[in-house]
């Protein structure tokens, strides 16, 4: 299946350009990447040079010499990148459209009665080649899409141009309400006791992500910078040392374990990156993850 394998493929070059460069050479470290970047040209040649996939695997930053600098994109690689996509590739047994606000997984999945859920799609097109396409609008997923050796050959793409999101986020409807209004504060609240979700990590209100209230202030899509009179393109952000913070209450997550890695093996270099030791906390702040186990919300690791 080459959508598949390329999938597991960039999975695998965006693993070497994030984590695992410090275990090979340069070399071999950037002609991985390349050789993903190339075969994504190859495998969906609609892309063109796939500038998408070169800037994603990080061959701007630190592979240029294995690449003759940056390429120089053309306004038509970007354009044939948009589609619209043929609806059906050459010998295909199936085509399939998904459409999540008028469809019904009980339809037979044609243009004139689609399916509703992109995992019906992917379900009826097993052991024969299938093309799915996304008809516009937001395809909510409320688990991941279970991809098996079954579909042999499976392209799933947008129809025709049309604007399709796949999201693993759930819509709700509430009514929002002033909380705290003037004086400096902009804050809303909705009741969410019925709207099915146990946490809200993030959200977007018409499209756009919204932030929660927080102080200091500010927007988390605007870079941030130190407060500065007059600069309204940042996150006004208030430093430490200028405010009284109140500590949250960490009594209800009980106390924090910290596990120390002392193999020798697998030691960092003090010089480069300040500790040599990895740290991870258990319980505590780290108590809201299934395995309760990780570096960011430890208090006082190693290189944190």
């Amino acid at each position: 299946m080459r959508t598949l394998e390329l999938a597991l493929l960039l999975l695998g070059a965006a693993q070497v350009s994030t984590a695992i460069w410090s275990y090979g050479p340069e070399s071999f470290n950037c002609k991985m990447r390349v050789l993903a970047w190339q075969y994504g040209q190859k495998t969906m040649a609609r892309m063109g040079k796939f500038e998408s996939l070169y800037y994603a695997l990080g061959l701007n930053k630190d592979c240029q010499n294995y690449t003759n600098g940056i390429p120089q994109f053309s306004d038509a690689d970007r354009e044939a990148a948009r589609g619209p996509f043929p609806v059906q590739r050459p010998n295909d047994d199936l085509v399939l459209y998904v459409d999540y606000d008028h469809g019904s997984d009980s339809n037979d999945g044609s243009i004139n009665a689609p399916l509703k859920t992109i995992q019906a799609a992917v379900n009826k097109g097993q052991n024969q080649q299938t093309t799915v396409n996304l008809r516009a609008g937001t395809h909510y997923l409320t688990e991941a899409v279970q991809i098996t050796a079954a579909n042999k050959d499976l392209t799933i793409q947008n129809y025709n141009g049309e604007a399709a999101t796949v999201s693993g986020g759930k819509k709700i409807s509430l009514d929002w309400g002033p909380y705290k209004v003037g004086a400096g504060q902009n804050m809303y609240s909705a009741d969410m006791s019925n709207a099915g979700v146990d946490y809200v990590w993030g959200f977007q209100v018409n499209g756009v992500r919204a932030t929660r209230a927080r102080y200091p202030n500010g927007n988390v899509e605007l870079p941030e910078r130190q407060a500065e009179a007059g600069d309204p393109n940042g996150v006004q952000m208030i430093p430490g040392g200028s405010a009284t913070w109140t500590p949250p209450d960490l009594s209800e997550q009980g106390k924090q374990q910290y596990v120390t890695n002392t193999n020798p093996a697998q030691m960092r270099n003090f010089t480069d990156y300040g500790f040599q030791e990895y740290m991870v906390g258990i319980g505590g702040p780290c108590a809201i993850y299934d395995p309760p186990v990780a570096y960011w919300c430890a208090q006082n690791v190693s290189g944190g």
